[in-house]
């Protein structure tokens, strides 16, 4: 199947941001400092137990805000032109390159080994230079030597579907970096439950530096003696429904930085235990926030125990009149590493915000040393299902990260709800569960029984790049899309 798209720079196309600063403009309300006056926790969702009360804080503010954005998606008048069909990676795919098709229509490879490389295995299959879709049958540890696995735009347009393993895909041991690109525009892909374990001796979890249109969901990011999760030069990327925990002593969390970076969403994922670069922080260096503008979309995020006084912070750039957050319904709970001075956001000085329904109770969300432009409504960016502030935390911790979970989710989750836990733990042990290889005749990655079932034919390889209902989801996608639904809890 022939695939091509033009975009490698973040040129925003049919009105979304390039009418950016009338929009702004409109939207536009204030431009002072926030004052200091701390959110209520409230809401029958509030967690409570170990949010510090410690008296006033000098280096936050709340500019206030009211309720959430209720269950519907919200849209701001976008539209998201690129690949012109509207259809999503996958049912339930939001935010900015959700529109990705990733490896539809592509080769199936089928991974039959936990080992790194050769014939059958991951390394194989996520190097190859053709659309392509990847499914599993084998559960388990791949253990990375090296420096991982390096991608260019000729490993482009692939999906890795990490929920047709019968028990899970955890990439372990101790490379520099478990997959990484370099200025060399990777684009189009989807990576889906999919656990990235570093131990000492890891650098980056995941490095791509210079990339568009790629998708993380329910995948696990930890370890790491610099960030775990590692997004630069990028734009058109979406973080969603995962975590970032657990970074070494010293480590960091995530950072997303350096022009043209621009359109990145993350929602819905859960950040615990690091002492520096909590949530991430984003700077554009010398080369500025690109043309064009450039929307970040942080919402319905849950943080725990951060262990660095601002959770959030945007350092420069020089000039971020063109530069503009929705931060929606974020929930930040305090632990034991967390300083009773700590708050949630720094954003840069001149930047635009939409802020409302945050709560980081016993603690100012914003500083009050950041002048910012407040915004009566949503920022152009793609809908995002939002949820209350209140009900965030226990949908989040219920459902993020890749399922079945493995004892180190199962041991964050459980600290994030007491408020217990500590720094530097990631000598878990990895994930050892299996259940049986479902038969596949024709190695399509579709089970004869579901195919049967579907009217297609079960020695026929070839079925899996059509679509039966013409919904434009192809028949496997069909059913690693319906794998996933399937292991996430109700």
């Amino acid at each position: 199947m022939s695939q091509s798209r033009s975009v490698n720079t973040p040129t925003f196309r049919r009105g979304a941001l390039a009418a950016f600063a009338a929009v702004l403009s409109l939207l536009v309300i204030a431009c002072e400092p926030f004052t200091t006056t701390p959110e209520e926790p409230g809401g029958t969702g509030d967690p409570g137990g170990s949010g510090d009360p410690g008296g006033g804080d000098p280096g936050g503010g709340d500019p206030g805000g009211g309720g959430g954005g209720g269950g519907d998606p919200v849209g701001g008048g976008w539209e998201d032109p690129d690949d012109g069909s509207g259809l999503r990676a996958f049912p339930g795919a939001e935010g900015f390159g959700t529109d990705t098709p990733g490896g539809r229509g592509g080769k199936v490879y089928v991974v039959t080994t936990l080992n790194w490389s050769g014939p059958g295995s991951f390394h194989e299959a996520i190097t190859a230079t053709e659309p392509r879709i990847i499914v599993f049958r084998v559960a388990g540890i791949i253990n990375v030597p090296g420096d991982g696995a390096f991608l260019s735009e000729a490993n482009s347009y692939v999906t890795v579907a990490g929920q047709t393993s019968p028990g899970g895909i955890t990439l372990g041991g101790t490379p520099g970096v478990f997959l990484n690109n370099y200025h060399n525009n990777f684009h189009d892909a989807i990576f889906r439950f999919i656990r990235f374990r570093g131990h000492v001796g890891n650098g980056d979890g995941i490095s791509f530096n210079e990339c568009h249109h790629v998708v993380f969901d329910h995948c696990d990011f930890s370890g790491g003696g610099d960030e775990i999760f590692d997004v630069t030069f990028s734009h058109h990327v979406t973080l969603q429904w995962s975590t970032v925990t657990n970074s070494f002593i010293g480590g960091k969390g995530s950072l997303i930085a350096y022009s043209p970076t621009a359109g990145i969403s993350m929602h819905h994922n859960f950040y615990a235990h690091h002492s520096d670069r909590f949530f991430p922080h984003m700077h554009w260096g010398s080369g500025g926030v690109p043309a064009g503008g450039a929307i970040i979309e942080f919402s319905n995020n849950v943080g725990y125990n951060q262990a660095f006084e601002a959770a959030m912070y945007v350092t420069g750039p020089l000039d971020s009149s063109q530069l503009a957050f929705n931060v929606v319904g974020n929930y930040v709970k305090a632990g034991p590493n967390t300083a009773g001075s700590s708050y949630a956001f720094a954003l840069a000085t001149g930047s635009s915000v939409y802020e409302t329904d945050n709560q980081f109770p016993g603690h100012d969300l914003f500083s009050i040393f950041r002048v910012l432009n407040l915004l009566t409504g949503r920022a152009p960016a793609p809908p995002i299902t939002y949820t209350p502030s209140a009900n965030v935390f226990d949908l989040v911790l219920d459902k993020v990260g890749a399922f079945p979970r493995d004892p180190m989710n199962e041991r964050t989750v459980a600290e994030a709800r007491n408020g217990t836990g500590q720094l530097g733990k990631t000598d878990d042990p990895y994930l050892s569960v299996s259940w049986a290889v479902p038969q596949d005749t024709d190695l399509d990655g579709m089970p004869n029984d579901w195919e049967t079932e579907r009217g297609l034919n079960p020695n026929d390889k070839a079925d899996a790049a059509l679509d039966r209902n013409g919904d434009g989801y192809t028949n496997i996608e069909e059913y690693i899309n319906g794998v996933a639904a399937f292991l996430i809890p109700d």
